[in-house]
């Protein structure tokens, strides 16, 4: 049985919703920070210099995963996380 009347949530697309692109697996800042050895205000920092980008979920920051691991391996991330 199907309920229409609950909300889509942040990761269930709403119904009809275009997939312009794959769902990514996205982390916690807190986690990003602790692979990278450094404090949240640095990822914030990386935010407002466009090297790591997060996605904002009900005013949360979550990264992606494969975005993250890109930038470990020193890889320069070539696409930013804008849908449009």
């Amino acid at each position: 049985m199907r309920r229409s009347n609950i909300p889509a949530g942040p990761f269930r697309p709403r119904a009809g919703a275009s997939q312009s692109r794959p769902v990514a697996e996205l982390i916690k800042a807190r986690e990003v920070a602790d692979r990278f050895g450094c404090c949240l205000r640095t990822l914030r920092n990386w935010e407002r210099a466009k090297i790591l980008i997060p996605e904002r979920i009900n005013n949360r920051r979550l990264y992606r995963r494969d975005e993250v691991d890109r930038l470990l391996s020193g890889e320069e991330i070539s696409e930013t996380n804008d849908p449009s």
